[in-house]
């Protein structure tokens, strides 16, 4: 009786959860949209020109964004692969043992740098995409369109 009681509590709960968040939608017609200074700053930066639509300059950022995360994970590959070297070497060798250890951190720190770099132009596209009704979310596995 105790397990019936609390799998009614929980199932109230997440039904209660589910009400409140369909209460609350967006408008699609306001005038002024929530990312809209994000987008004007993405549209006047360098990258792109004046005759350039929504769908080029979204292209892009995705393009651009896709070759980061390729040099993400070689950089991460590499890092990985220095970072074993180190097992092999002679414990009498300090010098390349430290060498090894600096240039492993390296690629850690820049594989890193990378993989934060090409999630920002996912998302700088998805900004430029989501008036259109396209979501685009990253995850740690993969990216998500939604239509």
């Amino acid at each position: 009786m105790k397990n019936l009681s609390a799998l009614f509590m929980l199932l109230l709960l997440t039904m209660q959860s589910f009400a409140q968040s369909d209460s609350t939608s967006l408008k699609k017609d306001t005038v002024y949209w929530v990312h809209q200074y994000a987008y004007d700053r993405i549209i006047h930066s360098k990258i792109h020109k004046e005759g350039m639509s929504d769908d080029e300059m979204a292209g892009i950022l995705l393009y651009k964004g896709g070759n980061n995360l390729k040099g993400a994970f070689a950089c991460e590959f590499f890092g990985v692969l220095t970072g074993s070297l180190i097992v092999t070497i002679n414990e009498n060798n300090q010098g390349a043992r430290t060498t090894l250890a600096v240039v492993s951190v390296t690629f850690f720190i820049v594989g890193i740098v990378s993989l934060i770099s090409g999630y920002n132009k996912i998302s700088k596209a998805g900004i430029i995409l989501q008036h259109k009704g396209i979501n685009i979310k990253t995850t740690g596995t993969g990216i998500s369109f939604n239509f």
